[in-house]
């Protein structure tokens, strides 16, 4: 993108690439939790203990918030002015 637009562009690039990192991790855990949670209701199903599965799923409902901040932060980097003024 430099080429054509500048290096507001490049870096504009460069921050959106960190919004979707961080939104594809959060999306990453949310598609883990209820894989999850199927597997414990089934573990539970055929009488097996499902213990340890509430803790992964706890483990990553924890670490959910601190992904939703990070998603949040890199965005209003990404959508900084001077990051954007290229577009218009």
């Amino acid at each position: 993108m430099r080429p054509a637009f500048g290096e507001e562009a490049s870096w504009f690039a460069t921050s959106m690439k960190e919004v979707q990192s961080a939104l594809g991790d959060q999306h990453d855990g949310v598609v883990a939790r209820a894989t999850v949670r199927e597997l414990a209701v089934q573990a539970h199903q055929a009488g097996d203990n499902a213990f340890s599965f509430g803790i992964l799923y706890e483990r990553d409902a924890c670490r959910a918030p601190e992904l939703e901040d990070q998603a949040w932060r890199a965005w209003k980097q990404a959508s900084r002015p001077k990051y954007s003024k290229w577009m218009r």
